[in-house]
């Protein structure tokens, strides 16, 4: 795979910042001989709410977010696998449990069913209301919603004596959970089945103008030698509007993967290619925040 990198200055300066070889070393750099700092977090439970990662950042808000610039993410996926890109928008979301209890202790299906109502029967009632055999939607004012499945390995002969189903709401600006699970959701259960609400995140929408996104973007061009595309994603990923209202400055989003990297899926993976571009990208978008 061959360098595109096409200023001889730019590229003497990213093999210089890229032949550091420790965190330390790089967390201090002297750019067009502008001192810069660059900070790091590195968190693995985005896809379980980035659990205490909010409460650990509002609690060093005032020492490591203290004097940030800028923010940048390095998550979500191109739309394609050759050209890419840089997100600007996300979907908030909302996330419920729905409980049903109804015998006071598991039973023996051989012996009770038939007999006694079952929860588990009850559950699949309710879920099947949330959307139409046409898979439309049917709570009043919603527009995208997913449901989580109930399973497991092995036969089942009980019947359960509670159950319990998940479900999450995609959110769109303008649209807020507590509205939701306080409102349309309970309004349309009738109030016999009240949903729990979960983790939570509202929809995040960024500035493309800002030199954040100028420098994202040149690093783009830089590396790959074509502009990038401006996308909303359709994921949600909360901890971005927590470093953005903490520190209330510019937050980017840096793709890296191709649309086929079957993100969430069975077979994971990220091409090397991709792998090897995004260090220039990454290194490329640190040498273009110096200019700012």
């Amino acid at each position: 795979m061959g360098n595109r990198l096409k200023k001889p200055n730019d590229q003497a300066r990213l093999e210089k910042l890229g032949a550091t070889c420790s965190l330390e070393d790089i967390g201090k750099q002297t750019i067009d001989g502008k001192e810069r700092f660059f900070q790091f977090c590195f968190e693995a439970m985005e896809e379980s709410g980035s659990l205490g990662l909010e409460e650990l950042l509002i609690k060093n808000k005032d020492k490591f977010l203290a004097d940030v610039d800028f923010t940048c993410i390095s998550d979500s996926y191109w739309l394609g696998t050759t050209k890419p890109c840089l997100t600007h928008g996300l979907r908030g979301i909302c996330s419920f449990a729905v409980e049903v209890t109804g015998i006071q202790q598991d039973l023996h299906s051989g012996v009770f069913g038939g007999v006694v109502h079952e929860p588990l029967s009850d559950l699949i009632w309710v879920m099947s209301q949330l959307t139409s055999v046409e898979n439309r939607i049917l709570i009043p004012g919603e527009d995208d919603l997913t449901r989580e499945k109930i399973h497991g390995s092995g036969e089942k002969t009980v019947i359960p004596s509670k159950v319990i189903g998940k479900f999450s709401i995609r959110i769109v600006p303008g649209m807020r959970p507590e509205k939701i699970a306080r409102g349309h959701l309970n309004q349309f259960l009738q109030k016999l089945f009240r949903p729990q609400l979960g983790h939570d995140a509202l929809p995040w929408m960024a500035d493309i103008n800002d030199e954040n996104f100028r420098a994202g973007a040149r690093a783009m061009k830089l590396v790959h030698n074509v502009d990038p595309d401006y996308i909303r994603e359709g994921c949600s990923i909360p901890i971005t509007l927590t470093f953005q209202e903490l520190t209330g400055k510019s937050v980017l989003l840096l793709p890296l993967g191709a649309a086929d990297d079957m993100a969430h899926s069975q077979n994971e993976k990220i091409n090397k290619v991709n792998y090897l571009q995004g260090v220039k990208t990454l290194l490329a978008y640190l040498l273009e925040l110096g200019k700012v």
